[in-house]
């Protein structure tokens, strides 16, 4: 399904009309940040927060740019389909011996599969539908692909 569409951009999106249907598709290249545990003091403390927060308007910002207006009804339900990748980054500390701390080098299986989703869900709140409680349907959602940085969303009435 991913070999139709080019992983190019930082973030694209597709939008079709069919039989009274409606679709989305949403991909890009841009690394997916899952979304941390938050507590009330971690909104202004924890560095992972900021970067979550930091990504997440980045992606609002361009998805905006993208679609203009809400594009499903208040009371629409919808079913969601998602694939994430994120290859391994570079290791901030190293050992003693000069061999690299396996602690700070995070790839696509250092966070759960519910995470990206819910990170992914949160960005679309209030540009391709009003709120997430309308997803009734989660499809194949994958997050195995350590060979690079992509995300897939597809966003269907159901």
């Amino acid at each position: 399904m991913l070999d139709k569409f080019t992983f190019k951009d930082k973030l694209s999106v597709g939008i079709e009309n069919t039989d009274n249907n409606k679709h989305v598709f949403i991909w890009g290249t841009a690394r997916p940040e899952p979304q941390p545990r938050i507590t009330r003091r971690s909104r202004f403390a924890n560095k992972q927060h900021a970067k979550y927060i930091s990504w997440r308007n980045e992606m609002r910002d361009l998805l905006k740019l993208k679609v203009q207006d809400l594009w499903f009804p208040e009371d629409a339900k919808l079913g969601m389909s998602c694939k994430f990748g994120a290859k391994e980054n570079k290791p901030t500390r190293h050992n003693k011996d000069g061999t690299p701390d396996k602690r700070t080098m995070k790839d696509i299986y250092n966070a759960d599969l519910a995470n990206y989703l819910k990170a992914w869900e949160d960005v679309c709140n209030g540009i391709v539908y009003k709120d997430d409680k309308q997803i009734r349907l989660y499809d194949s959602c994958t997050a195995d692909d350590n060979t690079r940085n992509y995300f897939w969303l597809y966003i269907w009435t159901l």
